[in-house]
């Protein structure tokens, strides 16, 4: 069946804030199944129950602190950051002098933040160690200034710092920051953040929740938000959305790689503190996380299988997916385990969205600070490094030496064309269709699998058939419980006079008109409009549901009228000027009750036979009601 689409606002793209663009309906569709969905996720553990877990933070004005000058001599095992281009070997500058200052602050994740205009340079490399509470000090850890930003904050109007990428430290009780002393005017412009992540049983985890390869594959185990205890209440924005996902991005979050498995959710929860408090975002930058023992953390939030646009990769945010790594991978590949877990998170969001790992992408540069200029279209692998858009050494040299090899494992797992979906959206035209590039990748649902398209569309596979629905009869919907209630639609949704409708396996009808929005039909009440002409029913197009009455029937308003069932009685229209004599005499709760026929024309003016009379509505004159013999009132009908 070739796709035709009458209605504008069905076919029109996407802005780059989704859900402030798309009808209301399809907002609230993408929000809704992202809840219902059986996702695969893991909350916590049965011998604690995951919470929230409020993380501190000490802000430490460089300042305040009295510089050391130190001799220059090139820290032990600490080359490897620095700024080097597209993908070639980073370089360690060393200064003339170094100058260290020594702060006290508890914690065990820390990074460096300044106002954007007194920030070092971007690629301005830092160096920081601590004190652990039982013991000396740690080693030296390199860290450098970007000055990427998050644009959901900027959009919200909210006061953002440049900063360095947070680095765990474990719990330390004084800290030190070490850098050139060429630099030193601008740093010590900054101030040092000093982050206490907090602990809970919760963290330590039951398993590596990664999970295996497997033909078309379903979204990996991960851990939520919740079951790393991530604080809400200190995240300060709703997400924003774009309108795709054009290329995956790997980075390495910096730090130690000798952490355990029960350290990861206060790594995460460092990295989401620093980012919010420290940076003035709006959320944690990274749209996953995953560990060296192949744990997957959900990072930004907003649905996993969404286009959230997160801050991880400046000038390039929108449309693309970030995926960070914990640990430092300059002269370390990760572990198998991550390297596993990565590549099949990354097989699901490409086949979800159905791209390939061996595909390019043209990107467009939004500025910011990124290797290119604003406007700039560029084409890259649909799976590439931080470094191949920002400058920066990121994801490290050894891991990048990797991404090779990322692309071919993600490859090997990836697997979307056998989908009905899939094939019915090709067959249409992909991309370049009304549907429109993929927005909510493919997912599974009550009856089978779900597609949304940037294009407003969603798609069902119901065994190997598809059914469409516009934006508007989706929300709806998933806003009346979807498959749970509703069950799957028995087709397409299809043109009416006036509107568009579909139907459901539960007897749901759904209508949508393009004055009034979209609402349910059900039972006698639908018959009826069906009946009546549907579209160009006497009564119209339905303004709201069912209204269950305190007498014991049902309610429902048209455009031109109200509709009313009860019990015995059928279901008949009231409408016009007869509406308005009914209502004013009480409606079904009045002395009339309930209609038992719809009204006719009558000399004069028109009449209706209610329960407790016939009503008589003269074109000039007022209402009357005529009580026959036969015609029983409210309290012997019904």
């Amino acid at each position: 069946m070739d796709l035709t689409v009458t209605d504008s606002t069905r076919t029109r793209p996407l802005r780059r804030r989704l859900l402030g663009t798309l009808p209301r309906t399809t907002a609230l569709s993408l929000v809704l199944v992202g809840g219902v969905t059986a996702a695969p996720v893991v909350g916590g553990h049965a011998a604690s129950a995951p919470h929230p877990v409020k993380p501190g933070i000490e802000h430490v004005q460089l300042a305040a602190l009295s510089p050391a000058t130190l001799p220059a001599t090139a820290p032990k095992g600490t080359a490897g950051k620095g700024t080097a281009g597209k993908g070639t070997a980073s370089t360690t500058r060393v200064a003339a002098t170094d100058e260290v200052v020594t702060a006290t602050g508890t914690g065990s994740l820390v990074g460096l933040t300044w106002p954007t205009a007194a920030a070092p340079a971007a690629g301005t490399e830092l160096q920081v160690r601590g004190r652990a509470a039982k013991g000396g000090w740690t080693g030296w850890a390199a860290t450098e200034v970007n000055d990427d930003t998050d644009p959901t904050a900027v959009a919200a109007g909210r006061t953002t710092r440049v900063g360095t990428d947070p680095v765990w430290l474990g719990p330390v009780t004084q800290v030190q920051v070490r850098y050139a002393s060429q630099d030193a005017p601008r740093v010590r412009s900054g101030r040092l953040e000093v982050v206490d992540p907090g602990t809970s049983p919760a963290d330590v985890p039951a398993s590596a929740p990664a999970g295996a390869a497997q033909a078309n594959p379903a979204m990996p185990r991960y851990i939520r938000r919740a079951g790393w205890g991530a604080d809400e209440s200190i995240r300060t924005c709703s997400a924003d959305y774009g309108s795709t996902t054009s290329a995956l991005v790997v980075h390495h979050t910096d730090g130690t790689n000798t952490y355990t498995a029960a350290e990861s959710a206060s790594i995460v929860r460092g990295i989401y503190a620093f980012h919010v408090q420290g940076r003035g975002w709006c959320d944690i930058g990274y749209n996953a996380l995953v560990d060296k023992y192949g744990q997957i953390f959900e990072g930004r939030a907003g649905g996993m299988d969404l286009p959230v646009i997160g801050a991880h990769t400046g000038g390039f945010n929108t449309d693309t997916w970030g995926v960070s790594v914990l640990g430092t991978y300059s002269t370390v590949a990760p572990s198998s385990a991550a390297m596993s877990a990565l590549t099949t998170l990354f097989a699901w969001r490409e086949s979800a969205f159905y791209r390939r790992a061996d595909s390019t992408s043209v990107l467009t540069s939004r500025g910011g600070g990124s290797l290119y200029p604003d406007g700039q279209k560029v084409t890259e692998p649909f799976i590439i490094g931080h470094r191949d858009l920002w400058p920066t050494s990121c994801p490290g040299n050894a891991f990048y030496a990797q991404l090779g090899s990322v692309r071919s494992s993600t490859l090997a797992k990836t697997s979307f064309t056998g989908s009905p979906i899939y094939q019915r959206w090709a067959g249409q035209g992909g991309a370049s269709s009304a549907l429109g590039p993929v927005l909510k990748g493919e997912g599974p649902v009550t009856f089978g699998r779900r597609t949304v398209f940037q294009g407003g569309w969603a798609m069902y596979a119901v065994g190997s058939s598809t059914r469409l629905l516009g934006p508007g009869l989706d929300g709806l919907y998933w806003a009346n419980g979807g498959p749970a209630r509703w069950s799957y639609p028995l087709g397409d949704e299809y043109a009416i006079a006036g509107g568009r409708r579909v139907d459901f396996k539960s007897g749901f009808t759904a209508v949508y008109s393009f004055g009034r929005g979209s609402h349910p039909l059900f039972g006698a009440i639908k018959t009826y409009w069906l009946g009546t002409g549907q579209g160009s029913s006497p009564v119209g197009f339905p303004t709201g549901s069912e209204t269950v009455l305190a007498s014991g029937g049902v309610s429902q308003s048209f455009a031109q009228g109200v509709v009313l069932w009860k019990s015995g009685l059928g279901a008949h229209a009231v409408r016009g000027a007869v509406l308005a004599a009914y209502t004013a005499k009480g409606g079904p709760d009045g002395s009339l009750g309930y209609p038992l026929a719809d009204q006719v024309a009558v000399k004069g003016g028109t009449s209706q036979v209610f329960q407790g009379g016939t009503l008589l509505v003269p074109d000039l004159g007022k209402p009357t009601v005529v009580k026959r013999p036969w015609e029983p009132g409210p309290s012997t009908r019904g």
